[in-house]
């Protein structure tokens, strides 16, 4: 097992230097940049989990991993980092090339082994836990990049042959049903989405589960959107950034509501385009609040 978590935690403090180096070249494209020192960010924190899985690994003797990191595995890896250093120290670096490394370093066995010594440790520290998960929005803010410029768009067809271990979670609530199944079209590439029109429906699923994304409407069954933000807080305080209202209604008591909560809001009719842009700058804040 240790070998094994050496060779990984090697391969994310290589990455985020590969990561580093780029942002500091690729200065002409401030969004591809931010992107950038975000994955780096992420690749930083990857390598701290696993030095302390080693440091775990020491008082677990009787650990071991069923299986070994195949060689062609790790001389692909060492493949890509040495094309873009290449291109680093010869000043040939593009965006395209780098993002192209980027996804072909989200190599679906890495991940998996990642998520094996995650899962074998997370008794052994709390840190673990949502390991999983963070993988995953790490390649998945490289896939909103990429699906959002139609010059990567050979790239965005990559995508898909990378497997999912975790997939975000979207909630719809309005009234109408035609608007949900719409918005399950338009969000289906970002996340799983449910939607209800009863606003108590909605406060029981925020309860039990994680939501990245909320998305309301004002004017719901059962209790209205105001009063669900109201009793959603009180279970979780953090819950606000992870909302949208989506609003029929632009009374001044609503917009009084949206401004002083300090919450996102479009008024119907918004554009598929509005829905889409706020959506993403929810599920990526961790790259928007470097903004």
């Amino acid at each position: 097992m240790k070998s094994n978590i050496e060779w990984l935690k090697s391969m994310e403090e290589g990455a985020a230097s590969l990561y580093c180096e780029a942002a500091r070249i690729l200065t002409d494209d401030k969004e591809l940049r931010d992107l950038l020192v975000c994955l780096k960010e992420d690749e930083d924190e990857h390598a701290r989990l696993m030095a302390l899985a080693l440091s775990l690994c020491e008082g677990i003797p009787t650990l071991s991993v069923p299986f070994e990191i195949d060689e062609s595995i790790k001389i692909k890896h060492k493949a890509v980092a040495k094309r873009i250093t290449d291109m680093i120290e010869g000043g040939s670096l593009t965006g395209y090339a780098m993002l192209d490394a980027a996804i072909e370093l989200e190599h679906a066995e890495l991940n998996s082994l990642f998520t094996f010594v995650t899962d074998s440790l997370k008794e052994s520290s709390q840190e673990f836990v949502d390991f999983h998960v963070e993988i995953e929005k790490h390649k998945k803010s490289i896939e909103r990049f990429v699906r959002s410029r139609p010059e990567y768009e050979l790239l965005a067809k990559k995508i898909p042959t990378i497997p999912k271990v975790w997939n975000e979670k979207i909630l719809i609530v309005d009234k109408s049903e035609p608007f949900i199944k719409l918005m399950e079209v338009v969000l289906t590439k970002e996340g799983m989405v449910d939607g209800t029109g009863d606003g108590k429906e909605a406060l029981r699923r925020i309860q039990e589960d994680y939501f990245d994304l909320i998305i309301t409407d004002i004017k719901i069954m059962g209790i209205d959107g105001m009063e669900l933000y109201r009793e959603a807080v009180k279970t979780d305080a953090e819950i606000k950034d992870r909302m949208l209202f989506l609003s029929s209604t632009n009374s001044d008591e609503c917009i009084d509501f949206f401004k002083d909560e300090e919450i996102r809001y479009l008024v119907k009719p918004a554009s598929i385009k509005e829905i889409i842009g706020q959506s993403i700058e929810i599920l990526e804040q961790r790259r928007h609040l470097k903004e």
